[in-house]
């Protein structure tokens, strides 16, 4: 089980309702917002902890107080008792959260230029021959990097991991992958609920948000 929640930073960039925001999440939150210089990283980091909390509060009935746990690697956890397992992502106008009854990993990618030679210093060589067959190259890539960023967010190693090692290719087809121990499976382009964080409205659907790719991955 999973579930994707999605909401547009664009609101956080007013003051007023910034400061509003600020007040309601952790204070882990607001003291690592207040380190950073730039007002569109402080509004996406805000923006990234209301929606936990908002996530938090559509699947369980139990208080939660804002805290997390920090495991070996640096991934943050919520307690144990929620029941819960997380991961943030934002990229460009938005914000990802996803909740899940196991380990996981999501994240969102705003399409920038696209060059061949960030795929052959990063992917492996089957995800090299899917993207050179690939219709629209660019999509592909970007679906691809954010599928193998969800990877190495669900297993907490991040970068270590080393991405040109692993291949996501078989995520794309149903089947799973085993990475650092994890048999994990995945998917890009997730139904999701798209979520105004303003007055939390909310739409359940899985229509693309032009110009950016979204994954998940779930460790079995």
């Amino acid at each position: 089980m999973y579930k994707i929640y999605v909401a547009a930073v664009e609101p956080l960039m007013e003051d007023a309702f910034y400061q509003k925001a600020l007040s309601m999440v952790s204070k882990e939150r607001q003291e690592k917002t207040e380190k950073m210089i730039q007002h569109p990283d402080k509004a996406r980091s805000v923006a990234a902890g209301l929606l936990l909390h908002y996530a938090v509060r559509e699947n369980t009935d139990l208080h939660w107080d804002g805290s997390c746990l920090v495991k070996e690697h640096g991934k943050p956890m919520l307690p144990k008792e929620l029941g819960l397992y997380f991961n943030l992502s934002h990229s460009g106008e938005y914000v990802l959260c996803a909740v899940s009854d196991k380990e996981t990993g999501a994240d969102i990618q705003r399409h920038e230029k696209y060059e061949d030679r960030l795929a052959e210093r990063f992917f492996h060589p089957e995800e090299l021959a899917y993207l050179k067959e690939a219709k629209d190259r660019k999509q592909c890539f970007y679906d691809l990097w954010s599928l193998k960023e969800s990877c190495i967010k669900c297993t907490g190693r991040g970068l270590s991991t080393g991405l040109e090692r692993f291949s996501v290719v078989p995520l794309l087809y149903g089947e799973e992958i085993v990475l650092d121990g994890l048999r994990c499976v995945g998917e890009i382009a997730p139904s999701y609920e798209r979520t105004e964080l303003k007055d939390f409205t909310k739409i359940h659907t899985k229509e693309p948000i032009e110009g950016y790719s979204m994954a998940v991955v779930v460790a079995d």
